[in-house]
C-alpha cells in the first residue's frame, strides 16, 4: 500500500506538513472504486478541520449533516504538500484542504465529504 491510496481527515490544531503530521489526524480511509464519500465528526474541542487527499482528487462538496437542516461547509483552496510512503520511498503530492471556524462546534456535528476524481 502507498500513501497515494489514502485519505486523511478530521479535526486538528495545526496544518499537517508531512506524513507524520497526517497520521495524527483521527481518520484515515483507503480510496475505493465504490465511491469517494466519507463522514467525520467535528467534536467540541477544535475549530480547524482538515481533508487531505491525493493530488488527483478534489473536494466536490462538504455538507454539515449533523444539524436539523443540512448546510454547505466551505474549505479553503487546497495547499499542495508532499508526503512519502511508510518506508520513506516515493514522494506523493496531496491536496490539503482546511476549514477554520471562529469557535469549536457545540454540540459536535458531522461533515459529509464528497470527492471528485
Amino acid at each position: 500500500m502507498t500513501f497515494e491510496q489514502l485519505y486523511f481527515y478530521g479535526p486538528t490544531v495545526s496544518n499537517p506538513a508531512n506524513r507524520t503530521d497526517l497520521l495524527t489526524l483521527t481518520n484515515v480511509k483507503l480510496s475505493s472504486a465504490a465511491g469517494d464519500v466519507f463522514t467525520f465528526t467535528t467534536g467540541t474541542t477544535h475549530n480547524k478541520f482538515i481533508v487531505a487527499v491525493p493530488i488527483t482528487k478534489t473536494i466536490a462538496s462538504v455538507v454539515d449533516i449533523g444539524g436539523s437542516s443540512p448546510a454547505s461547509v466551505f474549505f479553503d483552496a487546497p495547499i499542495v504538500i508532499s508526503v512519502d510512503n511508510f518506508d520513506g520511498s516515493d514522494s506523493h503530492q496531496y491536496n490539503l484542504y482546511v476549514n477554520n471556524t471562529a469557535i469549536a462546534y457545540n454540540p459536535s456535528t458531522t461533515f459529509r465529504v464528497t470527492l471528485n476524481s
